[in-house]
């Protein structure tokens, strides 16, 4: 169910056990025939973006770190497995196999945030989601706009 905090719902699946990712891209197009694992050079090429240094504590380097995480399809690309990614925290920290954060990139470059949907988990503030996505934000000096993501669902 797409809901906000005030329990309107914008649309709601018949799925009793949600399954799938959520992906967030600051391109709008972002292709996802030519979907996978973000490499070394992308994940670089983001924390640039972002006016980040490998080295810095909040890098994208530093963050998706690891390349441990459940295969999974993104549309007609099959079993995306080992890309650079991390785990989101619960309320009692980080949950091996609980709102697992993947790295990808379309076939031209544009970073994609993923995140897989786990029905009902303990979110990081004590209560329970279906997913946590963790996204950059652009941190360039003189930088006084939003970053915008959109956003795109697959469910299976």
């Amino acid at each position: 169910m797409l809901q906000d905090a005030d329990n309107k719902s914008f649309y709601n699946w018949t799925a009793t056990t949600p399954s799938g990712e959520v992906y967030a891209s600051r391109n709008e197009t972002a292709d996802f025939t030519t979907i996978d694992c973000a490499s070394a050079a992308e994940r670089n090429a983001e924390d640039s973006y972002l006016n980040k240094t490998t080295t810095d504590t909040d890098s994208v380097n530093k963050t998706f770190s690891s390349t441990s995480h459940d295969a999974f399809d993104a549309g007609v690309v099959l079993n995306i497995n080992t890309c650079f990614s991390t785990v989101a925290y619960t309320d009692t920290g980080a949950s091996a196999g609980t709102f697992e954060q993947v790295l990808l990139a379309d076939g031209a470059g544009s970073t994609v945030y993923t995140t897989l949907i786990e029905d009902d988990s303990n979110s990081f503030d004590g209560g329970t989601a279906d997913f946590e996505l963790l996204v950059g934000e652009n941190e360039k000096a003189g930088f006084t706009g939003v970053t915008n993501y959109y956003f795109f669902v697959e469910l299976s």
